[in-house]
């Protein structure tokens, strides 16, 4: 991935993830691959989870206006932005790598 993006990054398999909060001391570690949402009623649903509409779109909307500034402004990020995309549509296209395209939701515990 680092060749095509120019960015250090992996994909890593739920089962990598899981050992890797393990290490970090999580305990009753819980992995859950997903994949991205593809259809308006799953974001209704998330929405829902996360305390409504309006809690959602405050959640998105810091990150995101972050990205548009930075892009704006930075030649290089939006060069890797770019890059990011294609490296998506390659990873997309080979059945090795799509099943780990999405994002994981993992739940654990920490003695404090």
């Amino acid at each position: 991935m680092e060749k095509i993006t120019g960015l250090p990054f992996s994909l890593s398999s739920p089962e990598e993830w899981k050992e890797e909060l393990e290490r970090a001391g999580l305990k009753d570690v819980n992995v859950k691959m997903c994949k991205p949402i593809k259809y308006l009623q799953e974001t209704k649903y998330m929405a829902e989870a996360m305390g409504g509409t309006w809690s959602f779109v405050k959640f998105l909307i810091g990150p995101i206006l972050k990205i548009v500034k930075y892009s704006l402004l930075s030649r290089k990020i939006r060069y890797r932005f770019k890059r990011l995309e294609e490296s998506k549509k390659i990873l997309l296209r080979k059945k090795s790598t799509s099943k780990y395209v999405g994002y994981v939701l993992a739940t654990g515990r920490k003695d404090l």
